[in-house]
């Protein structure tokens, strides 16, 4: 497009999010199901150093999984009291 014609009209671009709440969780209980056989394969396998670290990142994992369902509950309270106050 020549400058003469004036400036290029810009196209509208219609994005879609990235993934929904249930594609999200589909992933966290693949993550999950896999760390847990993680877990079974280093102990089987006799990698007891492995086996640990891995149990901790579960832990850790459960734990910051725990905190994230709290907030969102909180979110969702804290969305419906303000809708009906």
């Amino acid at each position: 497009m020549s400058l003469l014609q004036g400036q290029p009209q810009r196209q509208k671009r219609h994005y879609r999010s990235l993934q929904t709440p249930l594609e999200i969780v589909g992933i966290v209980v693949l993550v999950g199901i896999m760390l847990f056989a993680t877990v079974t394969a280093t102990n089987v396998l006799g990698f007891e150093a492995l086996t640990v670290i891995v149990s901790g990142l579960i832990l850790i994992l459960g734990r910051i999984l725990a905190g994230l369902v709290v907030f969102m509950v909180g979110l969702y309270l804290a969305n419906l009291a303000t809708e009906y106050l």
